[in-house]
C-alpha cells in the first residue's frame, strides 16, 4: 500500500484521535495531500514504518533515522511509530510503498497519523508566511495580508508593533467533494480548533476573513463570520475582499 492509498482509505476523523495538537494544521495537510498526484519518480521507493521508543536513546534505529518520534506518544507512555523517510517532496512521498514492520500492531489510523507527522513536519502545509525569526518582518507580513479594502488598519498597527509577543498564522482552504471554501474554514474553526489560543499569555486576537467579492453575501460566508463572533466575541474581526478565501489569525499580548 502506498502512502496515498493509506490516506484515501481513511477519513481524517478516523486519524484525529491520534493527533492531540495542531489539529487544524494536520487537517489542512491531509486534505492537501489528497489533492496531489503521486509523482511516480521512483516506483520502487519505500518507507519503513517501525516501532520507535519516545526517548532518543531507546530508539532501536537511532543511527539510521532522524528519530521522528510521534509527539502524542509521550502522553500515553506507549512506544511510538516512526516512518522513514517521508521527509521528502510530497508528491514523491505519496508514491512510496509503506513497509510495515511486523512489530507494529497499531491500527491503520495510527500509522497514518505517524506518516502525517513526518510528511508535514508537525502539521506544516504550504504557506506564504516569511520564514524568519524577525518579529517586525512577521508583523509587516501580517498587516499587509489583512489590510482592509480601504487600506487603513486603524490602531491595529500600533497594537501589534507594541505587543510583547505575537503569534500569527493563516489557514487557506483545501475544500473538496463539493464543500464550499467558507464551510471548509468553518469546520476548521468549529471542529479542529483553528482559532484556539496557542499560549495562555496571549489575551488578544485579530481574525481576518478574506472573501472573493462574488461570495461576500453568501450564506456559508455569513455562517463563518457568525461562528467566529460567537467563539471569540472580543476578537477584532476584519472582512476583506481577495481572490481566494482564507483566514488570517494573530494572537498577541
Amino acid at each position: 500500500m502506498t502512502y496515498k492509498e493509506l490516506l484515501e482509505s481513511l477519513s481524517f476523523d478516523e486519524i484525529l484521535p491520534y493527533l492531540t495538537e495542531e489539529q487544524a494544521s494536520y487537517k489542512l495537510h491531509y486534505d492537501m495531500l489528497l489533492q496531489l498526484e503521486p509523482s511516480g519518480n521512483d516506483s520502487e521507493a519505500e518507507v519503513s514504518v517501525f516501532p520507535c521508543a519516545f526517548r532518543d536513546d531507546e530508539c532501536p534505529r537511532r543511527n539510521k533515522c532522524q528519530h521522528g518520534e510521534i509527539d502524542f506518544c509521550e502522553k500515553t507512555g506507549q512506544v511510538g511509530i516512526t516512518a522513514f523517510d517521508l521527509e521528502i517532496d510530497w508528491e514523491d512521498a505519496l508514491a512510496c510503498e509503506l513497509v510495515i514492520d511486523p512489530a507494529v500492531t497499531a491500527p491503520p489510523a495510527k500509522i497514518a497519523a505517524a506518516c502525517l507527522f513526518h510528511s508535514s513536519f508537525y502539521g506544516y502545509f504550504p504557506e506564504s508566511m516569511p520564514k524568519t525569526g524577525d518579529r517586525n518582518e512577521l508583523i509587516n507580513w501580517f498587516l499587509n495580508e489583512i489590510s482592509p479594502d480601504d487600506g487603513d488598519p486603524g490602531d491595529l498597527s500600533s497594537m501589534l508593533y507594541g505587543s510583547k509577543k505575537i503569534v500569527p498564522t493563516y489557514y487557506p482552504s483545501f475544500a473538496r467533494d463539493g464543500i464550499s471554501d467558507a464551510d471548509y474554514l468553518l469546520e476548521l474553526v468549529e471542529r479542529y480548533g483553528a482559532l484556539d489560543c496557542p499560549d495562555r499569555q496571549l489575551s488578544q486576537v485579530v481574525v481576518c476573513v478574506t472573501v472573493p467579492e462574488v461570495q461576500h453575501s453568501s450564506q456559508p460566508v455569513k455562517r463563518l463570520i457568525t461562528a467566529i463572533g460567537q467563539i471569540h466575541p472580543s476578537a477584532r474581526l476584519i472582512v476583506k475582499h481577495g481572490e481566494q478565501m482564507m483566514l488570517h489569525v494573530a494572537w498577541w499580548c
